[in-house]
């Protein structure tokens, strides 16, 4: 039984000790001017808090969890803030680990919330819509990423409805759900570390939604992150072309309030760990 035991331990202590076995937590807090999402605010142009925590395996899997706050007016019935689980890998590979690449599965959940579409949809899904189907906003998203050097072109895809979004359709043969399934958004980002402490980033992307044509659109985003103090500070002006009545608030009526997809210009600040 001792040798038995003794060998145990070894293979134990040699699987500790491998690469496979290494792994590491980061994770985040702090505040933000506004809570963007493809030039998108979700928290109706107002102050929030994020938080974020992963685990990163020697292989490049990782698991993360994030927070931050929403608005309830636009999420109806939310408790004012959303979850971000995320499961995925990245590495890099190539000469000098110039290329990379990853892959992933990432939710969004909104606590407590059930509503419609927090929009106006467009003129020509609401001739045709009875009414907007209740949701709870929850979507799954799955995507992937290849990128040189600084650049890095990503496209998700969504597998649930996007934000809830959907409807009800009144036909000759009788109700059909509108769904917005299939939603994609391709992302192209460069970051470049100008120093140590200094990086600035720029992005532009484009959403397509299925069978909500309308409500597709262009953004774009450009920004400087500075670390020091033990804390890491930025800057980030972001806008889209997209029409700011089908991505108003609803509960501020049409012609009142700040459209979500306007442009802005947000700070934050945040302890990394």
């Amino acid at each position: 039984m001792y040798p038995a035991r003794l060998g145990s331990a070894f293979f134990l202590a040699a699987l500790m000790a491998s690469p496979l076995a290494r792994a590491e937590w980061s994770g985040a807090a702090g505040l933000t001017s506004d809570n963007i999402e493809r030039g998108v605010s979700q928290s109706d142009r107002r102050p929030t808090v994020t938080a974020s925590l992963a685990w990163r395996h020697a292989t490049g899997a990782y698991a993360g969890l994030g927070a931050s706050g929403v608005s309830r007016a636009q999420y109806a019935g939310s408790d004012g803030y959303k979850l971000i689980p995320e499961l995925g890998w990245s590495g890099e590979f190539g000469h000098a680990d110039d290329w990379h690449a990853g892959a992933f599965l990432r939710g969004q959940y909104f606590p407590g919330a059930r509503g419609p579409w927090f929009g106006t949809l467009p003129p020509a899904v609401q001739n045709r819509v009875q009414q907007s189907k209740e949701s709870n906003y929850g979507t799954v998203e799955l995507g992937g990423s290849l990128g040189w050097r600084l650049a890095t072109l990503s496209v998700t895809r969504s597998l649930t409805n996007y934000l809830g979004l959907s409807a009800t359709e009144t036909g000759p043969v009788g109700d059909r759900v509108v769904e917005s399934k299939g939603t994609v958004y391709v992302a192209l980002d460069l970051d470049w570390p100008v120093t140590e402490t200094v990086s600035l980033d720029v992005g532009v992307g484009r959403l397509n939604v299925p069978n909500f044509e309308d409500l597709g659109y262009s953004d774009w985003r450009a920004g400087v992150t500075v670390r020091g103090f033990g804390l890491r500070w930025g800057l980030q002006a972001s806008g889209s072309n997209a029409n700011g009545a089908k991505y108003r608030v609803r509960t501020r009526g049409a012609g009142s309030g700040s459209g979500a997809a306007e442009k802005a210009l947000v700070a934050s600040v945040a302890w990394v760990f």
